[in-house]
């Protein structure tokens, strides 16, 4: 069953890191945790996929292409590295 899906609304989102936008956009993204927890509970196998993205590509997109960051390449390279961060350790605990 995969999760990832189109926006229905502005209020669904696919699982990304960040997730949506406004004031508190670092702290919007998906809890691996939850998802794991709800597969155990309903007792189904639960996997994941990681999708690799360039580093570069990402500032280029987010700073350049789509103006997400307000063109602040500094403060895109602190949100997207803490975000690494995150993956890296959700990955690590269901891997």
């Amino acid at each position: 069953l995969p999760i990832n899906t189109l926006q229905a609304s502005s209020s669904s989102g696919e699982m990304s890191y960040p997730n949506y936008h406004g004031d508190c956009r670092k702290l919007n993204f998906p809890d691996m945790n939850l998802f794991y927890d709800a597969c155990d509970k309903a007792r189904v196998d639960c996997q994941h996929v990681y999708i690799y993205r360039d580093p570069y590509a990402i500032l280029k997109s987010t700073t350049v292409n789509r103006d997400h960051n307000g063109n602040n390449k500094l403060a895109a390279i602190h949100l997207y590295t803490s975000l690494q961060n995150v993956i890296a350790a959700q990955l690590t605990e269901y891997s």
